[in-house]
C-alpha cells in the first residue's frame, strides 16, 4: 500500500471512530493499487469502527473547481446517505454503485 495512503488510513482509524472515510481518486494507477487492497483496507478500518466509502471521481480539475464532478460511490447504503451532502457539494452526478 502506498505510504501516504497507509498513513492517511492509520490517522483515520485513530481520529474518526464511528465516522466514514471517503477515498477519492482519478488516477488509474492509484485505483489499480487501491482496488487490489480495498477489501483489506475496509476490513481494517471496520475493525476500528471506521467505515470506508470508495468514491472515485471524474471531471478533472475544472469539474473540481466548478463542483460538477461525477462521483461513483461504493459502500454501505447508510454510509452513502450520511455522506451524500458532501458529495452533492462537490459534484452533479452522484451514483451509489454498491
Amino acid at each position: 500500500m502506498p505510504g501516504n495512503l497507509a498513513a492517511t488510513l492509520e490517522a483515520a482509524a485513530r481520529h474518526a471512530p464511528g465516522k466514514e472515510v471517503v477515498i477519492h481518486g482519478d488516477s488509474a494507477l492509484c485505483w489499480k493499487e487501491l482496488d487490489a487492497r480495498a477489501s483489506a483496507v475496509a476490513a481494517a478500518l471496520a475493525g476500528k469502527k471506521v467505515q470506508m466509502l470508495d468514491a472515485p471521481v471524474s471531471g478533472g480539475d475544472v469539474g473540481a473547481r466548478e463542483g460538477t464532478l461525477s462521483i461513483m460511490v461504493g459502500g454501505a447504503p447508510s454510509d452513502f446517505e450520511e455522506a451524500r451532502p458532501v458529495f452533492e457539494a462537490m459534484g452533479k452526478t452522484i451514483v451509489h454503485v454498491g
